[in-house]
């Protein structure tokens, strides 16, 4: 999956986050992040942010991130793939 949200962060630098099947046709999903320090060129290894396989039923895809109000804090909503319940949020730092 290609990058659902890009965000630029304070320190110039920029949040792409996604989502991938943890492995096979039925696996659950997994939302990952990676940063960019050089306008999208390089991209850090992808950091776990959301383990599809913890979570008891529920599938994180489609990560948005946004920014609170004041701008001091992120915050990433997911949509729950297998429709069984709401959408899923997390903050990140």
């Amino acid at each position: 999956m290609t990058f659902s949200s890009l965000v630029p962060l304070k320190d110039g630098s920029t949040l792409g986050m996604f989502h991938r099947g943890a492995g096979g046709k039925d696996a659950d999903l997994q939302v990952l992040q990676s940063v960019t320090r050089d306008g999208g060129f390089t991209w850090s290894d992808p950091v776990m942010a959301c383990d599809g396989t913890t979570l008891g039923g529920k599938d994180p895809c489609e990560p948005s991130v946004f920014r609170s109000p004041g701008g001091d804090e992120l915050c990433c909503i997911m949509r729950e793939n297998r429709r069984t319940g709401t959408s899923l949020i997390c903050g990140l730092t």
